[in-house]
């Protein structure tokens, strides 16, 4: 069990170069859309 806020996990997504970014499309966006994947699989849950 452990926490972490939404904004840390995509900064450090940000920062280790895990979301390419693509042109026309925002990282952030992007990094938003793979959390909510990931929750819709269960693989993170919502605080």
């Amino acid at each position: 069990d452990y926490k972490i806020e939404r904004e840390r996990l995509i900064w450090q997504w940000l920062v280790h170069e895990l979301i390419e970014e693509k042109e026309g499309i925002d990282v952030e966006m992007t990094a938003n859309q793979y959390i909510d994947d990931l929750m819709n699989r269960c693989l993170i849950e919502k605080a």
